[in-house]
C-alpha cells in the first residue's frame, strides 16, 4: 500500500483510544481537571475526523474497486484459523467512519456544556472515547472477529454509560439489561462466525465474500443459517424484535449518550452488519425476507408504543427502535444504498431531536433545582410553552421532526422514501413485501403524529413548569447550541447526498456504495418501477406524513394537559401503550423469574446442597474423623516443628523471595524453549531403580505453560497474604513453598510414580491451609477437599500400578516411564476402559466436573485467599492436564470411543450452564467465583475432547486465562473481605465511588472473566467454540449460551458490589487499593490485556504439541480399535 493518509489508518481509532486513556487516568488522579479533560475528550475526536476526512478523500481519489486492507499483527493464528488484526477501508466503512466521528465530535462538544457540573465529568469522556474508539474498531474491522471486537466492545461502552449514574439503582439495572440483551444477540453472530468458518474456512471478509456465490448456492439451507443467526446479532445491537426492549430503558443514561450510541452510531451496528455482508443475504431469500419483514413489524409496532410515552427521550427511544426498523425493512429488500442512506440521514435527525431534548431536560432540570422542586424533569406534562424560553432549541427540533416525518425537501423526506419504494417495487417478484411496504406506511403515519405530539406538548400551549421555575428557563449557552445548529443544517442538506433520478439527481451515494453492493446486486438485481408509479409512491408517502401532522393538531389539546404529578392514570388501550403492551412484564414472568427459581430452588438447593452434596459428600465425612484428628492437632501448633527455623517476623520475606527466585528460573524456559512439538529441559535419572522408578522430569508446548501460570501466581499470592495471614505465619509460608513444589511436579514429572507422588504432596498442604487459615467451617470444608481428592487418588494409583503391570506383562520390563508405557500402549483390551475410568475419576474429581464439583465452593469459601487464588489458578489445571497428558494418549480408543466422547461432552455441557446458573443465585461474592470455575472448567473439557486443533489450544488458552483472570477476582473478594469483613454482595454496594481504582479492576477483570473481545476471556473461548463447532455444532452452540450466561450472573454480581446506591454508612470510609495490593493486580492486569490482544506467542509454543497430541491420539485410537 503506497504512503498515504490510508497507511496511519490506525491513527483513526487511536486517537480516542488516547483519550480514553488520558481521560481514565484523570478520572482516577484528578477528576477536577475538568479543562484537560474537554481537551483531551474533545480534541482527540476533532483530530479523527480530520483523519477520517484525509483517509476517505485518498480513497476517492484512488477509485478503488476492492478494500483497502492492512494488516497489523497476527492475532490467532492456529492452523488454517489465520485472523490478523487488520482494517479495511472500502466505500461503506468510509460513510461509517465520517458519521461516527463527525457526529461524534459534535455531540462531544454537546457535553462540554452538558455535563461540565457532573463531578464524574473526566470518568464520562472517558467512557464516552472509548466507545467511539470500539465503534471505529467495528466499522474498519476488516474480518469477523475484529468487528466482534468492537461489536463486544461497543456493548461494555453502552453497559457502562447507561449506569453512569449508578448511584440510583433504575440505571445500573438498564446498564446492566442492556449487555444482557446483548449478549443475547451476540450467540448469533458468533454462531454465525463458526457456521461460516466451517463453510469457508476463512472468517476474512474479502475472502469470505469473493467465495460466497460459488460456495453457498442461492437458497440453500446453510445460507438461510447464517444470515438468520447473523440477523440474530442484529436484533440486539439494533434493537428489533424481540430483543428491542433494552433501547427505551438506555435513556437513563446522560442525553448526549442517547443521541450518540443510541441514536446515531451503536445501534445502527446491525444495518451495517446487513450492508456488509449484502452477498449473504442477497443467496438467501428466507434470510431477507426475514430482515425485512421484522424490520417492518419492529418499526409499526414500536411506534404505536411511542404514542403514549410521556417521557420525552423514551418517545425518541421508540422512534430510534422504528426508524432502525426501516433501515433493515431497506437492506432487507436489497436497497444497500437506501438503508445506509436512511442509517446517515437518521444520525442527524435524530442526534439533533436527542441533543434537543438534553436542552430541554437541561433548562427544566436547573429551573427546577433553582426551586427545589422534585418534578421529572423528562416529562413532556410537566413542559409546555417551552419555544417562547428555548427558540432556537424549538425552531432546530421542529426542523428534525418534519424531517423524521418526511416532509420533503428535508434529509428523511428522501431517505425513507427511498426505502418505501424499494419495499413496494420488491412487491412485484415477492408478493409478501407489499404487507411490508404498507407496514412501513402505517409507521409513517405514527411517526408524524407521534413527533408532533412530542412538540406541542413540549414546546407550545401553556407553560406547564411552574410559576416560580419559569423565571429560570433560558436557552443554552452556545456549547450546547452550536452542535444542534450544525446538526441543523445538516437536516435540511443530508438529502442531497443520494438525490435521486427522479427529481435530476445523480444517487451519489448509491453509486458510491457500488463496490461493496455490486456483488449483491449481480445475485439479486433491484426491481424498477415506472416514473408514474414512483411519482404516487411519492406523494403517496407525502400525504400520509401531513396526514399524521394534521392529526395530531387536530387531536390533541396542549391547553388541557396538566402536570404528571395531577395527571389521571391512562386507562384502556391507552394504559397498554404506555405499558408498552406488557412485553417486559411478560419476559420477566416466562423467562427471566422462572430461570432464576429453577436455578436457586432446583439447582442449587435440591440439586447441589440436597442430592449431591447432602447424600453424595457428607456421609462419607464419618469416614474420615482421622484426618479431623489431624487438623485439630494442627490448630495446637504441633505442626510447628516440622517447618524450617526462619524467624516468624521474616517468614513471609523469605516465602516471597524463594517464590520469586522460582518464578526467575522459570522464565527462561520461555525465551528458550524451541517449538517443535517434542520434550524439552528433559532429566532422567533413577530414583528407585528396584522398581523401576526414575526420576523424569521435562516439559513440552503443554506443560510449559502450567509451570509458567504456577510460579507467576505463587509470588503473587504470596504477596497478597501480607495483610491476610497474621497468625502461624511460618507455617502458612512453609506449607506454599510445599505446595509450590508439588503442583510444579505434577506439570513437568514424565514418571507415574513421580506424578502420583508430587499429586500426593500438593493435596497434603492445600488440606492445612485451608484446614487453618479459612473461614469458620474451614475443617469442614477442608475434610471434604481431602476425602475428595484422596479417593480419586487411591483409584489413580490403583490404575497406575495395573498398568504397568499389564504392559511388564507384554515387554518383561517394568517401569513406570511415561515414554516406555506410550510406546507400547497395545493389548489392554477391555482392561482399557477400567483403567481409563480410574483415571478419569481422579482428574474429573480435581477438576472439577460435575456432579464431582460440590467440595469446590466450600473449599474456596473457606480457604484464605492465597488458597482461594492457588486453588483455582493452578490445582484445578492438575485435573485439566492430567486428561490431556494421560488420560488420552495413554488410553485413546477408550477416550474416543463414541458413548465416552457422548458422556463427557454432556457432562462438560451441563458444567457450563448448570455452573453458571447456580452462580447466577449465590449471596456470597466468593462462592459466586467459585462455581464460575465450574462453568469456565466445562469449557475446558469440552475444548480437549473435541480434540481439534483450535479446540485444544483454546482450551490450553482457557486453562491460563482462567487462572489469571478468576485468580484476580479472588485476590479482589479477599481485597473486599479485609475491608469489610463480609463476603455477602449485599453487604457492598456503591463502593465505586470511594474506592475508584479497585472498582476499576474488579471492572476489567470481571469483563475479562465473562468473554469480552480484547480481553484474553475471548480468545480461549473463542477457540474453543470454534473448534468444537467443526465436531460437535449443538454442543458447541449449547457452549455458546454459556457465555450469556457469564454475563447474567457475573455483571449484576459487579453492579451489586461497586455500583447501586451508596446506601451502608460503613462503606464511606472504605480505602482504596494500597501499593502492595496494586502490585499483586498489576501483573494480572497486564495478563489480561496481553493474551487478550496478542496471542501469537503463546499459541506460536504450544501449537506444535497440541498438534502432535491430537494426532498421536487419533491415530493410535484407530489403530487400538482396528485390534480389537
Amino acid at each position: 500500500m503506497p504512503e498515504s493518509p490510508l497507511s496511519l489508518l490506525w491513527v483513526v481509532p487511536a486517537l480516542p483510544l488516547l483519550g480514553f486513556v488520558v481521560n481514565g487516568a484523570l478520572a482516577l488522579a484528578r477528576p477536577g481537571a475538568k479543562r484537560a479533560v474537554s481537551i483531551a475528550g474533545v480534541g482527540t475526536l476533532a483530530l479523527a475526523f480530520g483523519a477520517s476526512a484525509l483517509a476517505v478523500t485518498e480513497l476517492a481519489r484512488l477509485h478503488a474497486t476492492s478494500p483497502l486492507v492492512v494488516s497489523y499483527w497476527e492475532w490467532l493464528p492456529v492452523r488454517d484459523l489465520q485472523v490478523a488484526f487488520a482494517l479495511q477501508l472500502d466505500p461503506l466503512s468510509a460513510v461509517m467512519l465520517l458519521v461516527v466521528t463527525g457526529v461524534g465530535a459534535l455531540i462531544h462538544v454537546f457535553s462540554v456544556g452538558y455535563m461540565h457540573d457532573d463531578p464524574g465529568y473526566a470518568r464520562y469522556f472517558a467512557y464516552l472515547n472509548l466507545f467511539v474508539f470500539f465503534m471505529l474498531i467495528l466499522v474498519l474491522g476488516a474480518n469477523f472477529p475484529v468487528m466482534f471486537v468492537g461489536w463486544e466492545g461497543v456493548g461494555l461502552c453502552s453497559y457502562l454509560l447507561i449506569g453512569f449514574w449508578f448511584n440510583e439503582k433504575i440505571n445500573a439495572d438498564a446498564g446492566k439489561k442492556a449487555f444482557i440483551v446483548n449478549r443475547i444477540g451476540d450467540f448469533g453472530f458468533l454462531v454465525a462466525m463458526f457456521l461460516i468458518f466451517t463453510r469457508f474456512g476463512s472468517l476474512d471478509f474479502e475472502t469470505v465474500f469473493a467465495k460466497a456465490p460459488t460456495v453457498l448456492p442461492p437458497g440453500s439451507g446453510i445460507a438461510a443459517a447464517i444470515t438468520l443467526f447473523l440477523f440474530l446479532g442484529c436484533t440486539g445491537k439494533s434493537a428489533q424484535i424481540p430483543l428491542y426492549t433494552w433501547l427505551p430503558d438506555a435513556m437513563q443514561g446522560p442525553t448526549p449518550v442517547s443521541a450518540l450510541i443510541h441514536a446515531a452510531t451503536m445501534v445502527t451496528a446491525g444495518v451495517y452488519l446487513v450492508a456488509r455482508c449484502a452477498v449473504l443475504f442477497a443467496l438467501s431469500p428466507v434470510g431477507s425476507a426475514t430482515v425485512a419483514g421484522i424490520g417492518a413489524l419492529t418499526a409499526l409496532f414500536s411506534a404505536t408504543i411511542a404514542l403514549k410515552q410521556w417521557d420525552i427521550k423514551r418517545v425518541l427511544a421508540y422512534s430510534t427502535v422504528s426508524q432502525l426498523g426501516y433501515m433493515f425493512v431497506g437492506v432487507g429488500s436489497g436497497a444497500y444504498a437506501a438503508g445506509i442512506f436512511h442509517l446517515t440521514t437518521h444520525a442527524f435527525f435524530k442526534a439533533l431531536l436527542f441533543l434537543g431534548s438534553g436542552s430541554v431536560i437541561h433548562a427544566v432540570h436547573r429551573a427546577h433545582h433553582a426551586t427545589h422542586s422534585h418534578e421529572d424533569a423528562q416529562d413532556m406534562r410537566n413542559m409546555g410553552g417551552l419555544a417562547r424560553h428555548l427558540p432556537w432549541t424549538a425552531t432546530l427540533m421542529w426542523i428534525a421532526t418534519l424531517a423524521i416525518a418526511g416532509i420533503p425537501p428535508l434529509a428523511g423526506f428522501f431517505s425513507k422514501d427511498e426505502i418505501l419504494g424499494a419495499a413496494f417495487a420488491e412487491g412485484a417478484v415477492r408478493p409478501v413485501w407489499y404487507t411490508f411496504w404498507a407496514m412501513g406506511l402505517a409507521a409513517a403515519l405514527l411517526t408524524a403524529f407521534y413527533m408532533t405530539r412530542l412538540m406541542l406538548y413540549t414546546f407550545h400551549g401553556p407553560n406547564r413548569t411552574g410559576e416560580r421555575e419559569r423565571a429560570y428557563l433560558h436557552e443554552a449557552p452556545p456549547v450546547m447550541t452550536v452542535p444542534l445548529v450544525v446538526l441543523g443544517g445538516l437536516t435540511v442538506l443530508g438529502g442531497a447526498l443520494n438525490l435521486p433520478p427522479l427529481v435530476g439527481g445523480g444517487s451519489f451515494l448509491e453509486h458510491w456504495l457500488e463496490p461493496v453492493t455490486a456483488a449483491a446486486q449481480r445475485i439479486r438485481p433491484a426491481v424498477e418501477v415506472a416514473h408514474t408509479t414512483e411519482w404516487a409512491l411519492v406523494a403517496g408517502a407525502v400525504l400520509i406524513a401531513v396526514l399524521g401532522i394534521a392529526a395530531a393538531f387536530r387531536v390533541l389539546k396542549p391547553e388541557a394537559l396538566v402536570p404528571a404529578h395531577v395527571a389521571p392514570p391512562e386507562t384502556g388501550l391507552a394504559r397498554v401503550l404506555w405499558k408498552k403492551w406488557y412485553v417486559d412484564e411478560l419476559y420477566d414472568a416466562v423467562i427471566v423469574r422462572p430461570v432464576m427459581w429453577v436455578s436457586r430452588e432446583v439447582l442449587w438447593k435440591i440439586v447441589d446442597v440436597g442430592l449431591v452434596d447432602g447424600l453424595l459428600v457428607n456421609g462419607t465425612a464419618t469416614a474420615s474423623r482421622f484426618v479431623g484428628w489431624v487438623g485439630s492437632r494442627l490448630q495446637t501448633g504441633e505442626v510447628g516443628v516440622y517447618v524450617a527455623f526462619v524467624p516468624a517476623r521474616l517468614a513471609k520475606h523469605v516465602a516471597f523471595a524463594a517464590s520469586l527466585v522460582e518464578f526467575a528460573i522459570s522464565v527462561p524456559l520461555w525465551w528458550t524453549f524451541a517449538p517443535d512439538g517434542g520434550m524439552q529441559f528433559v532429566l532422567d535419572v533413577p530414583w528407585i531403580p528396584a522398581w523401576g522408578i526414575r526420576y523424569t522430569v521435562g516439559v513440552d508446548g503443554i506443560s510449559l505453560f502450567m509451570v509458567l501460570l504456577t510460579t507467576f501466581l505463587v509470588p503473587l499470592s504470596v504477596l497478597g497474604s501480607y495483610s491476610y495471614i497474621t497468625t502461624r505465619e511460618r507455617p502458612f509460608y512453609c506449607l506454599m513453598l510445599v505446595l509450590t513444589s508439588g503442583m510444579i511436579g505434577v506439570f513437568v514429572a514424565l514418571d507415574l510414580f513421580f506424578f502420583y507422588v508430587m499429586w500426593e504432596v500438593m493435596l497434603i498442604p492445600m488440606y492445612f491451609i485451608i484446614g487453618v487459615w479459612g473461614g469458620e467451617r474451614r475443617l469442614y470444608a477442608a475434610l471434604k477437599f481431602f476425602v475428595y481428592t484422596f479417593v480419586g487418588s487411591l483409584l489413580m494409583l490403583v490404575a497406575i500400578l495395573a498398568l504397568v503391570y499389564f504392559v511388564s506383562q507384554r515387554t518383561g520390563v517394568y517401569s513406570f516411564s511415561y515414554a516406555h508405557l506410550m510406546a507400547h500402549l497395545g493389548g489392554l483390551g477391555p482392561v482399557a476402559f477400567w483403567l481409563f475410568g480410574a483415571f478419569f475419576l481422579a482428574f474429573a474429581i480435581k477438576v472439577p466436573m460435575f456432579p464431582f464439583h460440590t467440595w469446590l465452593p466450600d473449599a474456596h469459601v473457606e480457604a484464605p485467599t492465597a488458597g482461594s487464588v492457588l486453588l483455582a489458578g493452578v490445582l484445578l489445571k492438575m485435573g485439566t492436564y492430567g486428561f490431556l497428558r494421560f488420560a488420552l494418549p495413554l488410553f485413546p480408543s477408550v477416550a474416543l470411543h463414541p458413548a465416552v466422547q457422548r458422556v463427557i461432552v454432556a457432562l462438560s455441557l451441563i458444567g457450563i450452564v448448570y455452573g453458571g446458573l447456580v452462580a447466577m443465585v449465590q449471596p456470597d461474592f466468593k462462592k459466586l467465583i467459585a462455581y464460575s470455575s465450574v462453568a469456565h472448567l466445562g469449557f475446558v473439557m469440552l475444548g480437549i475432547w473435541a480434540l481439534t486443533l483450535q479446540s485444544v489450544q483454546g482450551a490450553l488458552l482457557v486453562m491460563i486465562n482462567h487462572g489469571i483472570s478468576t485468580g484476580a477476582l479472588f485476590f479482589l473478594a479477599g481485597m473486599l473481605y479485609e475491608r469489610r469483613h463480609s463476603r455477602l454482595i449485599e453487604a457492598f454496594g456503591g463502593i465505586a465511588k470511594v474506592v475508584p481504582m479497585l472498582a476499576a479492576v474488579l471492572t476489567i477483570v470481571s469483563l475479562s472473566s465473562i468473554g469480552l473481545p480484547a480481553t484474553n476471556g475471548f480468545v480461549g473461548e473463542f477457540l474453543v467454540l470454534l473448534g468444537t463447532f467443526r465436531i460437535y455444532p449443538v454442543a458447541a452452540m449449547i457452549a455458546t449460551a454459556g457465555v450469556i450466561v457469564a454475563a447474567m450472573y457475573l455483571l449484576p454480581a459487579l453492579q451489586r458490589v461497586i455500583y447501586n446506591p451508596l446506601d451502608k454508612r460503613v462503606n464511606e470510609t472504605l480505602p482504596d487499593l494500597s501499593l502492595r495490593e496494586l502490585a499483586v493486580l498489576v501483573p494480572l492486569l497486564a495478563g489480561i490485556l496481553w493474551i487478550g490482544v496478542y496471542p501469537k506467542p503463546i499459541l506460536q509454543r504450544m501449537e506444535p504439541s497440541a498438534r502432535e497430541l491430537i494426532q498421536s491420539v487419533r491415530l493410535n485410537a484407530a489403530v487400538f480399535t482396528a485390534e480389537r
